[in-house]
């Protein structure tokens, strides 16, 4: 049986002193870091730091993680999918979690037949 690897969500934004900046432009910098075994965090941060997005590559299927919402109070869903995390009135962040891209079958006039 595989243990289930628990995470803070906010303390993934915190890029580590050991990552690694896979790519930098003039507004945006993408850092990677190993923060388990067979899991990699990629944190793209823009706008002089005032955007991120973080993504969680994890290796093999059915892998139990468990992401800590910290100051999050609420999961609303979002009118452009996925679901927007409500947090604490004090704070400034606001977390999106985009739902995942789903295969789709068309027909011949591009209507969605199934997904």
């Amino acid at each position: 049986m595989t243990a289930t690897v628990t995470m803070s969500l906010s303390n993934l934004f915190a890029t580590p002193a050991a990552a690694s900046t896979a790519v930098q432009c003039d507004q945006a910098t993408r850092h990677s870091w190993q923060v388990a075994p067979g899991i990699e965090a990629v944190l793209d941060s823009g706008l002089g730091g005032a955007a991120h997005c973080l993504m969680l590559r994890v290796q093999g299927s059915g892998r139990p993680l468990t992401l800590l919402l910290d100051d999050c109070v609420a999961v609303e869903a979002c009118a452009a999918g996925g679901w927007l995390l409500r947090r604490q009135a004090h704070s400034h962040r606001v977390y999106w979690l985009p739902r995942p891209p789903l295969l789709r079958t068309l027909d011949e006039h591009a209507r969605i037949r199934t997904d």
